[in-house]
Order: C-alpha cells, then structure tokens, then sequence
C-alpha cells in the first residue's frame, strides 16, 4: 500500500510539473536542471566542514541558500564562455553529478535530512503542487477572441516575465527595456535562476513556464525553511505541531478579505480600510507569483537562525554567514531589509547578540562591501527618483495588521506570556516600518514597505504561535481557547 501511494505521488507531481511546464520535453528539462545540477551542487554544499557542524535541517537551508547565491556568476560565466551555452550545461551538470556521487555522500546525506524532509514532505508534495496547478489555470486562458490572465498574473506575474527575458537578452548585465536607455534598475538577481532554465542543454522553455517553476523550487525552500525555524526555537514541540504551525502561517494567516468585506458595509470611523499601507501580500501569492520575495524571506530566517547558532557556539564561519545572508536581501528586494536591520540593532543594543562590536563591524563590512556591489551591477541605482522617505500614516497599517492577520494574533495571545525572542522584535519592526516610511516618487509608494511586509509578519509569528498549536494538538487547551483557535484558523484559510 505505501508503495502504491508514492507511485501516486510520483506520478501526481509529474503531471504537476508537465501542467506548468507547457511540455513533456520541457517537464523532462526541467527534471534535469534540478536533479543533475541543482541537487548535485546543494550535495557537494552540504559536505563542506562548516555546514556539516549544523543541525541537518539549518544545513539544507544554508546549502540552497548558498547553490541560489552561487547561480548568479554562473548566469554570466555561462554567457563569457566562448562555446554554446547548452554545452557549458552539459559539461557543469556531468563534473557535478559525478563530483556529488563521489564525494556528496549522497546515502550519508539522505539519512541524515530524512526527519527534516519528512516534516516538510506532505506540503512539499501534495499542497504545493496542487495549489501551483490550481493558479496556473488562470494563465493565459482562452475565451473566445481574447485571452485572460486572471489573478495576479496580469498585473505582475507580466511584468516579473518581462525582466527574466531582458535579462535573457542582455548581452551580460540587464539592460533597460528600451533601446539605449542604460541598464535595468530592478532587484534582478533571482532571475537569474529561470534564465539559465528557458535554454537549459539547449532546450527552449518560455519565459514564464520558467519561472512558475522555479518559483516552485523557492516555495518548497520556504516550507522546509519556516519548519526548520519553527523546530529550531520552539525544539519543546514534535514533528506534527512543526507542520500545522507552519501550514497557519503560510495558508492560513490573514482576515484581510473579512475586513475589506466590513468596511464596505458598514461606517467604521477611524477604523476603516485605510488608504495608505492597505495591501498586504499572503505568503501564498509570494510563492506562486513573487518567487524573489520567497527567497528574501528564506534569507531572513537563515539570518535569524544564523544570529541564534551565533550566540550559542560563537563560531566566526556563523557570523559570516548570517551577515552575508543579511546584505544578500539588498539584491532580491530591499524592501525587506529594513525591518530586518531594525529588528537587529534592537536585538544588539539590548544586549542580545554576542560579542556586539565584532558582529556590528562584520555587518558593516559586509553590507558595505554588498552595497557597492549591487550600485555597481545596477540593482540600487543613484539616478532613481525614488527613494524612501518618512511620514507617519496615523495608525492605517497597525489597522490592516491588526484586523487583517486575527489568526495570528489570536493563536498569539492564547499561547499567554512567553519570553522575548527575537521573532517578538522582528513583528514590532516589521510593524513600524511601513507606519513610518513609503517610497517617494513611486507610484506605488504608498503600498510598496506594506505589501512585502506582510508576508514577513505572517512567517515571523511562526516559531512564536507553535505553543498555541501544540497545546491544541496535545488538547490541553481549555475547550473555549481551542475553539476560538480552531475557528481563527479557519476564517484565515477559507
């Protein structure tokens, strides 16, 4: 029987990727890119002396981490090298796949990550997949003489495929999209990754059946990611409550849709929709849509792990790491580095942070060194009218966070008092921000801190509402708590 369900599962998920693939022979690639580039390269990361000191699930995190990071040379080394590009791919993918085999230790491996990827496998290889094949429904449908894109595909998923195929086009760095207008001033790093995938080996993958793809790839990171967080700072908790906590926060965190619904009916004062910092983007349109978001936010729970192992073991390879993982979120939307660096200045001033003055010097070095770069590859830009300024919106984003994330906050205040930890700092940051900064002279200025925001508060309740979760698994809760619960779960997933 359980045989016959992982050949069910199997099959599922190849149907799955042909659906958002377009092709079998596009399927077939991008089975290829994973298992005999990506796969192999995060194996041969894995064995490196540091990672192998990390707890299994911390080191799959870095080692991912580190395989995304590692493709943007490549994307450009693959365009230097003067032979076709598809035969830089076979070459890299037999001296990787041979490399790994050798050295991966690849049945060592497996063994050791089995409980974390056992934790993760359900969402991983049922909820994703159909959740990804349900969206892609709504691309490019025909109905009749037109052609709809339902959702956010029309309004952004376009506008993210655009970027992938000028960068596609570029002869190296991204150009603007119109001719002789300089380079493109856009957080491009992470798309890279599909780049490399719409001619990988030679084939011929559209623009945006790659990148739904490999926004795949980031979303099933981002799954096994929060679990690990969740495992990491409540380690009290079994696999079960890792799993429905971290299914809350990345499906079921959000009542926006019940406040927008209230405050077109009825007159609610100063509690009504605000207009400023009223969009808040779910972890779910992050993953399906906005894959450079998911990523981001894999980078700063990485940083958070990072800090916490810091403290702990006081090993410098940690530190540089977690610095490293902080100046990398410039490159893939800055938007989310500033409740981030806020939350850790917090931290060190008060104390939390070991030995403050090397991390502060680390940290400035790194993100020194990781400004100039991303100025000089054109993803911040000097010339840009826009720029961050400051101005209080009177409380309009404590509004939609407070009536808009009600699961949240009410696993959050059944769980009752807990100590401070770093996540607390990171909610109260992530809430500040956006209250008092927008972007000037952009048109969507007044949204950009608070939609990206958003799914940075849902992921950071993660680890703190796991003791609500598990007292409601365990069915110590007073029977009024877990109904409130159960019923605050629901309204977020419905």
């Amino acid at each position: 029987m359980k045989k016959l369900i992982i050949a069910a599962v199997v099959v599922f998920n190849a149907a799955v990727v042909v659906h958002l693939a377009g092709s079998v022979l596009a399927a077939a690639v991008f089975v290829v890119f994973v298992a005999a580039f990506l796969l192999p390269a995060c194996a041969l990361i894995l064995r490196l002396p540091h990672l192998r000191t990390m707890p299994p699930d911390q080191r799959l995190t870095a080692a991912s981490v580190l395989v995304v990071l590692l493709v943007v040379p490549w994307f450009f080394v693959r365009k230097l090298v003067p032979f076709a590009p598809a035969i830089a791919d076979v070459v890299v993918c037999l001296i990787l796949t041979g490399a790994a085999m050798k050295f991966g230790g690849l049945r060592t491996t497996l063994e050791e990550l089995g409980p974390a990827l056992r934790r993760s496998r359900f969402v991983v290889s049922i909820v994703l997949p159909v959740l990804f094949a349900l969206a892609w429904l709504g691309y490019g449908v025909p109905a009749g003489k037109d052609v709809m894109f339902h959702g956010l595909f029309a309004i952004d998923f376009g506008n993210l495929v655009s970027i992938l195929s000028t960068l596609r086009a570029s002869p190296l760095l991204p150009l603007a999209h119109i001719t002789e207008s300089g380079p493109l001033n856009y957080h491009w790093l992470y798309f890279t990754l599909p780049a490399i995938l719409t001619d990988f080996c030679g084939a011929a993958i559209p623009a945006f059946n790659a990148l739904i793809l490999v926004n795949l790839l980031m979303a099933s990171l981002l799954v096994h990611t929060v679990t690990t967080v969740i495992a990491t700072f409540h380690p009290e908790g079994d696999r079960r409550t890792a799993r429905v906590a971290m299914a809350v926060v990345l499906f079921a965190p959000f009542t926006v849709y019940y406040y927008q619904m209230a405050a077109a009916r009825f007159s609610l004062g100063w509690l009504a929709m605000p207009t400023r910092n009223h969009l808040m983007l779910s972890p779910v349109n992050s993953m399906i849509v906005f894959g450079n978001n998911t990523f981001e936010l894999v980078l700063v729970l990485f940083t958070a792990m990072q800090v916490e192992r810091w403290n702990r073991e006081r090993r410098l390879t940690d530190l540089v790491l977690g610095t490293v993982a902080l100046s990398m979120v410039i490159g893939y939307s800055v938007t989310l580095l500033f409740p981030l660096a806020a939350a850790l200045i917090i931290w060190l001033t008060i104390g939390r942070i070991a030995r403050p003055l090397l991390v502060l010097t680390c940290a400035v070095v790194s993100g020194g060194a990781a400004v100039a770069m991303f100025r000089a590859i054109h993803v911040l830009s000097s010339v840009d009218s826009r720029h961050a300024a400051v101005a209080f919106d009177r409380g309009q984003f404590l509004r939609i966070v407070i009536f808009g994330m009600l699961p949240l906050w009410g696993l959050l205040i059944i769980a009752g008092r807990q100590a401070m930890t770093f996540f607390h700092v990171l909610i109260v940051a992530a809430m500040a921000v956006p209250s008092f900064l927008y972007i000037a002279g952009s048109r969507t200025g007044q949204i950009d801190f608070s939609m990206k925001t958003g799914s940075l508060l849902a992921i950071a309740f993660a680890p703190l509402v796991a003791v609500t979760i598990e007292r409601l698994l365990s069915g110590s809760l007073p029977r009024w708590q877990a109904t409130v619960a159960a019923i605050l779960v629901a309204l977020g997933a419905i």
